[in-house]
């Protein structure tokens, strides 16, 4: 049993990599700004500077920057709520 745990394990492991390399490529695809979907309904121009500043969406790329998945919103989010439940 120990060892088709392990063997799971190891092959979920690769699997969410792909996975997660497939989404941020699609993602890339997409048309639009991220930007301009987080401004919402006014799009104040200077709102969508500001989000694009805040989540370092201005650069020409974002692949391999650390500062990029700390800064998303989800993770922005889930970590204030973790600090409002300690």
């Amino acid at each position: 049993m120990t060892t088709f745990l392990l063997r799971r394990i190891a092959l979920i492991v690769p699997t969410l990599f792909f996975v997660s390399l497939l989404i941020f490529g699609l993602q890339q695809l997409l048309p639009g700004d991220p930007a301009t979907a987080l401004a919402g309904e006014d799009r104040d121009p200077a709102v969508i500077a500001f989000l694009r500043e805040k989540y370092h969406l201005d650069n020409s790329t974002r692949i391999g920057s650390r500062r990029t998945a700390f800064s998303l919103p989800v993770t922005r989010t889930w970590a204030n709520w973790m600090r409002r439940k300690s």
